[in-house]
């Protein structure tokens, strides 16, 4: 068969170390062979670099294994023909494959121009592509991410996303912020407290201040902080899971009109008075003349 290249080198690429055999034409029959190990440390590759050099060898083979041979590629580039080749085109005959024969087989092969070599962009696209494929790869991890954070408000029963149009958006953030924070899950819980102190000391929310109020008498300070905290986060989730409105049952004994609330003292005064007349502490009440 014709001879493609007089000089060239194969080469098998391994993580720690490569082997390469260069094989030159002379004017006999029989092409000469000089083999070399060298370590896939850069020192170790420029000297191997060298080595071609010195041998008038410009021309290259190496497999494509795994990544490998990346490295090598790299610093042999610029002043080398370098032909990566897929595993497939040279494949060694059965039970004739090891580490000493592998670069004399690729070498051989690629001397007689019958290895196809695989297509290797430039190094500006190299790096590009890198960069294109870590973005890829981020984006995945995001929409995996979201995807998985979407389904956990699912089997809590925190339907969000049927309430707002997007679940990563600022207003639904500040929702599960606010769930996070009041559910005892933020570090910093002395904030927390001190915000909702705060807020409870203020007259914004009476239905919340006048329970404080009448808890901190029996319970102290830090336990009704606690139960304040608690009460809240049920009207949320109520609110969330099942679409209602805040109106809490005890509503109207807490903010109530000053109508309302000489209405609702008169009968407590009414029911007090029949009790001790039962009771013959008072005098039962004259009947009316007619």
């Amino acid at each position: 068969m014709k001879v493609t290249y007089q000089t060239c080198c194969g080469v098998d690429v391994h993580k720690s170390f490569l082997v390469a055999t260069i094989i030159k034409t002379t004017g006999g029959i029989e092409p000469s062979y000089q083999k070399k190990r060298f370590s896939t440390f850069n020192n170790s590759i420029l000297e191997f670099k060298r080595w071609l050099l010195e041998n008038n060898c410009r021309d290259v083979c190496m497999e494509s294994t795994g990544k490998y041979w990346v490295p090598v590629f790299n610093l042999l580039e610029d002043e080398i023909n370098v032909t990566i080749a897929n595993p497939k085109w040279v494949k060694a005959v059965k039970g004739n494959k090891d580490d000493t024969k592998d670069p004399k087989w690729i070498g051989d092969l690629f001397r007689l121009g019958l290895v196809k070599g695989s297509y290797v962009p430039c190094k500006a696209v190299r790096i590009l592509r890198e960069y294109t494929r870590y973005r890829y790869k981020l984006v995945s991890c995001r929409s995996s991410e979201k995807n998985r954070y979407q389904n956990a408000l699912t089997v809590c029963n925190v339907a969000l996303d049927s309430v707002v149009s997007d679940i990563f958006g600022k207003s639904s953030t500040s929702i599960i912020d606010y769930l996070l924070e009041q559910s005892g899950t933020s570090i910093n819980h002395e904030e927390i407290a001190s915000k909702l102190l705060r807020s409870l000391k203020s007259d914004k929310s009476p239905y919340y201040k006048k329970k404080y109020d009448s808890l901190v008498k029996r319970r102290g300070k830090k336990r009704a902080i606690i139960a304040i905290a608690r009460m809240i986060l049920t009207a949320i989730y109520q609110m969330l899971s099942a679409g209602e409105l805040w109106n809490p049952s005890d509503l109207y004994k807490i903010d109530m009109s000053v109508a309302l609330v000489e209405k609702q003292k008169a009968k407590a005064i009414k029911q007090a008075k029949k009790l001790l007349q039962q009771e013959g502490l008072l005098p039962p009440d004259e009947p009316l003349a007619s």
